[in-house]
């Protein structure tokens, strides 16, 4: 009993700590936003430098939330966009593909750009429809008994 409870308590810890890492190992800019900083257009949006549980929270907008309770958001207010998501990197990766592929679509670039994320989502889509079939077959089971 007592090595069992030893095991769960290190394997929590291990967890407690992963979700402390970031999730990238470099930041993308200089001028990443903490979440002590208060929101500004010459700061990078604070997602590139989020960690796990603040990325399953979606904490690191609270201090854009914070400053929009106080009063209205300004264009001043607002983090400019991660390096990531910049149209002319967006744009450079589109021309990389299309010297590679000169027959595929704009479409079809957007599917093989966002095939991780599509895949996830149908996944945990099909996951959630699989698990509350099973949970309503199993209430109406019971209903009928």
């Amino acid at each position: 009993m007592i090595v069992v409870l030893i095991r769960t308590i290190i394997s929590a810890t291990f967890v407690y700590v992963a979700g402390l890492l970031p999730l990238q190992a470099v930041r993308p800019a200089l001028n990443v936003a903490n979440s002590a900083d208060i929101p500004s257009s010459n700061l990078s949006s604070p997602e590139d430098d989020a960690n796990l549980w603040s990325w399953c929270t979606v904490s690191f907008v609270e201090p854009i939330l914070d400053l929009a309770w106080k009063r209205t958001l300004n264009d001043a207010d607002v983090w400019c966009l991660s390096p990531f998501f910049r149209h002319k990197n967006l744009f450079n990766k589109c021309l990389s593909y299309r010297s590679r592929y000169p027959t595929h679509s704009l479409l079809r670039f957007l599917l093989v750009s966002n095939s991780l994320d599509l895949i996830l989502d149908l996944a945990l889509e099909m996951w959630g429809a699989v698990i509350g079939a099973c949970i309503m077959l199993r209430y109406r089971l019971i209903r009928i008994e």
